[in-house]
């Protein structure tokens, strides 16, 4: 059955077209956009530094991972608040400063822009062109996620799509080809919808609310880790833990029981034999499971709560494995008698630590 409407809903079904409004703004500044990066080689920058706050921080890992693995130039990916706290020199004359904030008022990523410190040259990319990050980098990248009221769905996924049409130029690969395989990851999405939101009633139907759940990722599905658990903080209300595939074997296996919940994103198949193994150590020890996977070997009979994703790229996986998590926290939120996508307590544009 497909999940009743409700605006939170409505924000998650609207992001295959924000992410086209993302990629026809981009493609239409690609010009610009590429005159800026070869300004930043021609000044000789040694460093990157990316940085933001919350889930415009995880947004910044995928990129991480592409530009460490494809390039020569040290990537620093930092905390706002730790790096203005604790580490204020790494910022310098030498460094590229990549800022995400979807609502370009975050207080501590506003912070870094104040610091004695400047880069030679800074890029934003928020959610709008009219907001104090923007007015205060080189150069801006507009989202153009459009309103969200409350949790961090489009605003999240869209800056995804940006950092990777990013790092497509920064690596000189070829834009069209890029944008043709991030369309047809759109299309994809769009087709799964309606799968995905009776699979997430299904699976919510047969676990409590009780349970205590963690998040389990590997690589660039580590960002999708972090993101579900703060996605189930925000909108369940369900404290969390996240770990690497590797970390959970190192102690936090231990508190696995019949009460725990495991969400792990099984990320790339060529990590099959690694996931396979955790998946039946974590089922063996009495844990439940939800596995965001992309391949059919994975859905053995032994993991109930599998949901389906389409293989993709690796880097772009983020991209498509946090929607069924985002759909999932409705049922869930629901059977709590809460509002989905609703915060009770946080506000959508953090002003002070």
């Amino acid at each position: 059955m497909l999940m009743d409407n409700n605006d939170f809903l409505e924000t998650i079904l609207e992001q295959p077209r924000v992410f086209r409004k993302s990629i026809t703004n981009f493609i239409d500044n690609y010009d610009q956009i590429k005159d800026v990066t070869k300004d930043i080689k021609q000044k000789e920058i040694s460093k990157i530094i990316l940085s933001g706050m919350g889930s415009s921080l995880f947004a910044c890992y995928p990129f991480f991972l592409r530009m460490t693995n494809n390039s020569n130039i040290p990537i620093i990916y930092a905390d706002a608040s730790e790096l203005i706290h604790f580490y204020p020199n790494v910022l310098d004359k030498s460094c590229l400063l990549i800022l995400v904030s979807q609502s370009g008022e975050s207080f501590e990523t506003c912070k870094i822009l104040e610091m004695h410190h400047k880069p030679k040259f800074s890029i934003s990319i928020t959610n709008g062109n009219h907001n104090y990050i923007s007015n205060n980098t080189d150069f801006n990248i507009n989202t153009f996620a459009g309103f969200e009221s409350d949790v961090s769905t489009k605003t999240y996924t869209s800056s995804l799509v940006i950092l990777d049409l990013l790092s497509t130029i920064f690596l000189r690969e070829e834009m069209s080809a890029r944008k043709d395989r991030i369309e047809s990851l759109i299309y994809s999405i769009e087709n799964l919808f309606e799968y995905w939101q009776i699979r997430c009633g299904q699976i919510a139907s047969n676990i409590s609310t009780n349970e205590n759940f963690v998040f389990v990722g590997r690589g660039y599905s580590l960002a999708s880790a972090r993101m579900g658990a703060l996605i189930f903080n925000e909108v369940f209300k369900k404290h969390t833990a996240v770990y690497s595939g590797g970390q959970f074997n190192h102690g936090p296996i231990e508190i696995i029981n019949n009460n725990l919940i495991a969400v792990v994103f099984s990320g790339n198949p060529r990590l099959d034999n690694q996931n396979n193994k955790l998946l039946s150590n974590i089922v063996d020890l009495g844990g439940g499971i939800i596995n965001i996977c992309t391949n059919e070997n994975q859905l053995n009979s032994n993991i109930i709560n599998s949901i389906k994703i389409i293989n993709t790229d690796e880097c772009l996986l983020p991209i498509i494995e946090i929607i069924p998590i985002q759909l999932l926290t409705i049922p869930f939120a629901r059977k709590n008698n809460l509002t989905p996508g609703k915060l009770l307590f946080a506000s959508k544009i953090t002003k002070e630590e």
